[in-house]
Formats: structure tokens, C-alpha cells, sequence
């Protein structure tokens, strides 16, 4: 008897989503390690220097009887002031000052510094609308960077700290607890794709226990963390 011989099966041709989803799924981390990094910086990096940084570059000038501008001596040089001041002249009350670079604070004032309500324009594009407390940001603010990135939140010291959300121009979001402007503790980030991290952060980066999920609803790891990799709960890293 003679033996047939079959030639293989011909596979089509992958199809090209399906190949660019498996693609996703093998470098998850890696493509939400690039997102997770637009969080990170503070106000300054995103164009937006505060009354405090331009109150200590700014040289304070002192009085002249030559040009009889009174209060020459309690504004920095090249700013204009206009509003409520102190007996002593310094602003006190509401009022607005232009600074030299052409930034702008306009709002409540309290022995020469910003203290309440108040709005700050950069000359960058760069807005902050919120709280101030002795020149610094500090309670409830909102911010928007000159890329349109916007920022509702707390704020202490001058820093993003505390709870608030992150929404981007190019999609993506982050609601949770910040540190020094970056994820720390508790959030939850979808990337622009849909895919979404929720669980523990620690210095801007996946740490501690979290929940990686794609948009189609596949989890792909759901347990530890250590600096944005997925790791058994001995603490190795899981290779996908």
C-alpha cells in the first residue's frame, strides 16, 4: 500500500490588529511607564513660576526721593502694583501686581504677599486659580498648563500634595493621592488606549498592590509591584 503524504495547513496571514493588540499585552508596563511619567514634576516645569520664586529672584530696590514713588522700596524691580496696601504700603486687601517677565497675580494680599483667593498668570500660558497662604500655594487649586494638562487639587506648601486629579490633553487621567506633584498612595490611571491601572503608588511610580487592566477587559496582572514591574508576592519579577 502506498502512503499518502499530506503538506501542512497554510495559516493566514495574522491579522494586523490582532497582532498589535498581542503586542500591547507583551510590553504593558513599558507603554504605561511612558504615561505614568507625565504626572511627575511640579508647577515651574509645567510653565507656571509661582509668587514665591519671583518674589526671591526679584532684587528689592530701595526708596527714592528722586523718581516720589513712595512704595519704590516695597515692590520688586520693573513690577507695577495696583490695589489695597498697608499703612506701612504694603499690599494688604485685594490688588493686582504685573511683574517684569509680564506675569500677573491678582487677588488677595496680606503683608506683601499673596494670602487667600487669588489667580496667577504666567507668561508662558500657564494658570494656577486657588489658594494662597503668606506667597505660597497652599489649600485648593486648579492649575492648567500651557499644553492644556489640567490639575484640581490640593496643594501644600507650594507642591501638589495630598488628593486630586490629573486630566491630560492627550486622554489620559489620574485621580488619587499626589506627593510633590507625582502618584503617592492610593490612585487610579487610565492611559489615552483605555487601559487602566488602580492600586498603590509610591514616588510616581506602580508600588505595592494594584490592578493592571486593558481596555477589553482582560486583566493582565492583578497582585504586587516594585518600581512600575509586576512581581510575585515574593517580590520577583513576573516576565510576560
Amino acid at each position: 500500500m502506498g502512503c499518502s503524504t499530506s503538506s501542512p495547513a497554510v495559516m493566514p496571514p495574522p491579522d494586523a490588529a490582532e497582532e498589535a493588540a498581542k503586542q500591547r499585552k507583551m510590553e504593558p508596563v513599558k507603554s504605561f511607564r511612558k504615561a505614568t511619567h507625565q504626572v511627575s514634576g511640579d508647577d515651574a516645569a509645567e510653565g507656571g513660576r509661582s509668587y514665591a520664586d519671583r518674589a526671591s529672584e526679584a532684587e528689592m530696590r530701595r526708596a527714592s526721593t528722586d523718581d516720589g514713588n513712595p512704595y519704590e522700596h516695597l515692590d520688586p524691580e520693573g513690577s507695577t502694583y495696583v490695589g489695597a496696601r498697608s499703612s506701612s504700603g504694603l499690599p494688604n486687601g485685594n490688588g493686582k501686581r504685573v511683574y517684569a517677565d509680564g506675569s500677573v497675580y491678582d487677588g488677595q494680599w496680606r503683608d506683601g504677599e499673596p494670602h487667600g483667593k487669588g489667580t496667577e498668570v504666567s507668561v508662558g500660558g500657564a494658570t494656577y486659580v486657588g489658594d494662597f497662604v503668606e506667597g505660597k500655594r497652599h489649600g485648593k487649586g486648579k492649575f492648567k498648563s500651557p499644553t492644556g494638562d489640567l490639575y484640581d487639587g490640593d496643594y501644600r506648601e507650594g507642591k501638589k500634595t495630598g488628593y486630586g486629579s490629573y486630566k491630560f490633553s492627550s486622554g489620559e487621567s489620574y485621580v488619587g493621592n499626589i506627593r510633590d506633584g507625582k502618584q503617592h498612595g492610593q490612585g487610579r490611571y487610565v492611559t489615552e488606549d483605555g487601559d487602566v491601572y488602580e492600586g498603590q503608588y509610591h514616588d510616581g511610580m506602580m508600588h505595592g498592590r494594584g490592578k493592571y487592566t486593558f481596555a477589553d477587559g482582560t486583566v493582565d496582572h492583578d497582585g504586587e509591584w516594585a518600581e512600575d514591574d509586576p512581581v510575585d508576592e515574593d517580590g520577583y519579577p513576573i516576565n510576560k
